[in-house]
């Protein structure tokens, strides 16, 4: 009984000390005092959707730096960002960048947090996101927006007696998505053709940021989700709607891609083939892309 005590007071004062240290290695940046201990308070800000006001109102209490988590300072004065994103920066990505990762323990440009593989990385996929390999992205923007005029055509021109309201916001994000799949894929997903959530994407899309955001502020939420047994409910490729569709839609797409004998395409993709990405660094770039 008296080692169990021990024991049990031993891990008791190590959490103390342990939390002591994180509220006071930034210390001297202002900040609510909670802030020092739990990133919590953030992340029920993102969760409620009103993290944008929270952020406003702590910059107005606090000055343009303020503390938000035990690791992590927000600020809102331009010198400062210039510093920390210049071309020569010492500084790295945060934690909660390891939330973008699709795929557990594997990275994409988006996600990965060593420097140098992801300079080296972006080096090789520079000439693809540039449009340099495919003849620029003016003529896939266009098809595009003829589609999108299309579908305005088809189905959203009122009349004396049928007023035909289109929601601009939903029809955008349709936009953008054939926009990017034409450009990265050869090939439109046909979201403004259809002019439906194929897939059920956006509808996966926004119940997932805001959980997303959460896990942001929280980094070791991410890190719980992506390990046993909570793993086994993200999303895979063989789902029939969300981002497992697009999962499954992504690893189809490269295997033909790379399959032999399959005439090269003129997009992103093939230009990361040509700069020698394995498959599953195209896997996890088209994830990106969708």
């Amino acid at each position: 009984m008296a080692v169990v005590l021990i024991f049990a007071v031993a891990v008791f004062l190590g959490l103390l000390v342990k939390e002591f240290y994180s509220w006071y290695r930034l210390s001297h940046v202002p900040g609510p005092f909670w802030h020092g201990i739990t990133g919590f308070s953030m992340a029920r800000a993102a969760l409620n959707g009103s993290v944008h006001e929270y952020y406003m109102e702590l910059h107005g209490k606090y000055g343009p730096l303020v503390r938000i988590g035990p690791n992590t300072v927000m600020f809102s004065d331009g010198d400062t960002l210039k510093k920390i994103a210049g071309t020569r920066s010492k500084y790295t990505k945060g934690e909660w960048y390891a939330v973008g990762r699709t795929t557990p323990g594997e990275d994409h440009l988006f996600s990965m947090r060593d420097e140098e593989k992801r300079k080296y990385l972006k080096s090789k996929m520079g000439p693809g996101y540039s449009g340099l390999e495919n003849g620029g992205f003016e003529a896939g923007i266009d098809k595009n927006i003829a589609a999108f005029v299309d579908l305005i055509d088809r189905k959203y021109i009122s009349t004396a007696k049928d007023f035909r309201p289109m929601d601009m916001a939903s029809k955008s994000t349709y936009f953008a998505l054939d926009v990017i799949s034409e450009l990265g894929f050869g090939t439109s997903y046909s979201f403004l053709k259809e002019d439906r959530d194929l897939y059920q994407y956006v509808a996966t899309k926004d119940a997932f940021f805001p959980v997303m955001i959460t896990m942001g502020n929280v980094p070791w939420l991410a890190t719980l989700m992506h390990s046993w047994p909570l793993n086994l409910g993200l999303p895979k490729s063989g789902d029939s709607a969300g981002f497992g569709a697009l999962m499954g839609f992504a690893k189809t797409f490269v295997d033909g891609r790379l399959a032999p004998d399959t005439k090269p395409g003129r997009d992103m993709i093939q230009s990361f083939i040509n700069a020698g990405l394995t498959r599953e660094e195209l896997t996890q770039e088209v994830y990106v892309e969708t």
